[in-house]
């Protein structure tokens, strides 16, 4: 690898904890003496395995199953601008450089958008999957929405380093809280209608349409409250929410800390509103960032019946994974 790049590695909880989770520091050696810059690279980025990025080499710790990102993939870089050294950096692209073998800040239009490293500290964070659309100075736009793949899917970490710093593990969390909803028929209770379940409303204290998220300090700024879904061609079938074909429904959701009041859902199916509430308590009180909450809801000819509710980590929950002393995987 060509030394003159910073190198950094994001890695699982897990191994970031075993190998000690923390930035370094020391006096980088340097082929131009003297030298008091240092573009920054990645030299190993890792991705949940059992998503649209899955490659054939994986490792498996008792956390999670990972796999090297695919070269084609892009992550996004953001710099605070709080030193005269460091001018302010709004998701600039980055991708895999092969000739370097390292993730570095995209070129374009034969302009150098290298990220330059001084011996003053800098405040970084890196999002993965990059989004152009992501325009706002120093934020990341989070929509509420229906999950339907994990395109849509956010994971961020935010770091410090300068030119001397080596060796950075650094853990990407997920950004958005994730309602899993599983439809199904009351057993005891026979539904005559078609069962096309249109559309979903929530409602309650923590519940919004869209927030943004500072990947630098890694807060939330809520929107409009309240979230609705609209939906196509869903219909509720079947009486038992473990069978491969029950009707399921995710929705992704700006976190937040701590709820004050129950949420209530509105469903509406043949035309028909029908309302349950979900007790905040249920929930842990929260709506937590890389928690899955898994609820069953049952359908009775003119109402809703709440059946059970778990919190669970997400069914792809990994982070990007990787340490200094690792190899890569041969794809």
């Amino acid at each position: 690898m060509n030394n003159r790049y910073l190198k950094i590695t994001l890695g699982l909880p897990l191994l970031a904890a075993l190998l000690g989770g923390c930035v370094q520091e020391y006096d980088y050696p340097d082929t131009d003496a003297g030298a008091l810059r240092r573009p920054l690279g990645i030299a190993s980025l890792w991705a949940p395995a059992n998503t649209s990025h899955t490659r054939a080499a994986t490792v498996t710790s008792r956390a999670a199953t990972i796999t090297p990102l695919p070269t084609n993939g892009e992550v996004g870089f953001f710099v605070q601008a709080a030193h005269p050294d460091y001018a302010g950096v709004n998701n600039r692209k980055g991708v895999y450089v092969t000739g370097e073998s390292l993730w570095l800040p995209a070129t374009g239009a034969g302009v150098n958008d290298s990220i330059w490293l001084t011996g003053v500290t800098a405040k970084l964070a890196v999002y993965y999957p990059y989004d152009a659309t992501q325009t706002t100075a120093g934020k990341l736009k989070l929509t509420s929405t229906v999950r339907t793949d994990d395109t849509k899917d956010l994971w961020s970490t935010h770091f410090e380093a300068n030119s001397r710093t080596k060796d950075i593990k650094l853990t990407l969390t997920q950004l958005y809280s994730r309602l899993s909803l599983t439809f199904v028929k009351l057993a005891d209770a026979e539904y005559t209608g078609t069962s096309a379940l249109t559309q979903l409303k929530l409602e309650g204290a923590g519940i919004y349409a869209g927030a943004t998220f500072n990947p630098l300090d890694s807060t939330y700024t809520y929107g409009t409250a309240g979230y609705t879904a609209a939906l196509t061609g869903v219909t509720i079938k079947g009486t038992n929410a473990a069978a491969d074909d029950a009707t399921k429904v995710d929705l992704l959701l700006p976190p937040y800390q701590t709820l004050t009041e129950d949420i209530t859902l509105t469903a509406t199916v043949d035309t028909k509103e029908m309302k349950i509430t979900i007790p905040k308590a249920k929930l842990g009180n929260t709506l937590a960032a890389g928690k899955q909450y898994n609820i069953t809801v049952k359908l009775k000819p003119t109402a809703l019946v709440l059946g059970s509710i778990q919190t669970t980590d997400w069914d792809s929950q990994t982070a990007f994974n990787g340490d200094a002393e690792m190899e890569d995987p041969v794809p």
